[in-house]
């Protein structure tokens, strides 16, 4: 087994480093086209393999500091994609693969929900974990798998919330961490979340509203009063002023100006 993560990863010709932050993770190369295997109702090999190789090309021509595009993992039948995996003599490339799509579909999650880094503090521990020799190429591959299916899982609980991904962003900043809380308390919380969004977009937000002092302070002041009066008692007022700092940093990041959000492409 090749112990040396940057060794057995680097790709003989671009020589990308391993290691790298969560943008700049994926090779320029492509491998040898898989082959052509119909199933049922599945994404085929040679599907699964155009894909892969597909986004980590994309990766790699990506202009610096364009907005990552997003990645449907759930699309990859990952039955068929191990049997490839098992059959393969270049497993290395095919984890790199895996890795590079993990890595864009991280970056993306994160920008749109901060609460989402302990997936990429997991998912730098597995890379180290393998690049220690901790894990063999197999059992790294196998924890790839395991880990994008909980991506897939993540990207889809907003809906399963009956929230907005955006929605879902301010819901987990005021519970994650917070008390435990009732099934009404938590109805109660996804409200607080709708309302003040609207609120703030549409009274609040103003053009250029963070360059100015007094449109920065209504900003903040609104959201202590809907949580004020919308937060259950069990809120602390300790907690209370730790989610009112955080629910105000997370709106001045995320929504630059009147109309604008990075939640603005989001479907």
């Amino acid at each position: 087994m090749e112990s040396n993560l940057g060794r057995a990863f680097d790709h003989p010709r671009c020589g990308h480093p391993s290691g790298g932050s969560v943008t700049n993770g994926s090779c320029c190369c492509r491998s040898s086209c898989a082959s052509h295997e119909a199933a049922s109702s599945s994404v085929s090999r040679s599907v699964i393999s155009e894909v892969l190789d597909k986004s980590i090309v994309t990766e790699a021509l990506k202009r610096p500091g364009a907005e990552a595009k997003t990645i449907d993992l759930s699309q990859i039948d990952f039955a068929v994609l191990e049997k490839k995996f098992a059959k393969t003599p270049n497993k290395n490339i095919e984890a790199q693969k895996l890795r590079a799509l993990i890595e864009r579909k991280l970056d993306n999650l994160i920008r749109l929900n901060a609460s989402r880094y302990d997936f990429l503090d997991r998912f730098q521990k597995m890379i180290e974990a393998y690049n220690s020799g901790a894990l063999s190429i197999e059992q790294l591959f196998a924890e790839l798998v395991t880990f994008t299916r909980e991506l897939n899982e993540e990207e889809q609980r907003h809906f399963r919330e009956n929230l907005s991904e955006e929605e879902l962003a301010v819901f987990d900043i005021l519970t994650r961490p917070g008390p435990d809380l009732t099934p009404q308390e938590t109805e109660a919380i996804k409200k607080v979340c709708k309302d003040l969004l609207a609120k703030l977009k549409t009274e609040k937000l103003v053009l250029a509203w963070r360059t100015k002092r007094t449109t920065r302070a209504a900003v903040r002041v609104e959201i202590e009063k809907m949580l004020d009066s919308g937060l259950p008692e069990k809120y602390t007022t300790e907690l209370f002023e730790t989610k009112c700092g955080a629910l105000f940093q997370h709106v001045l990041e995320k929504y630059p100006d009147q109309g604008a959000s990075v939640y603005a492409a989001v479907v």
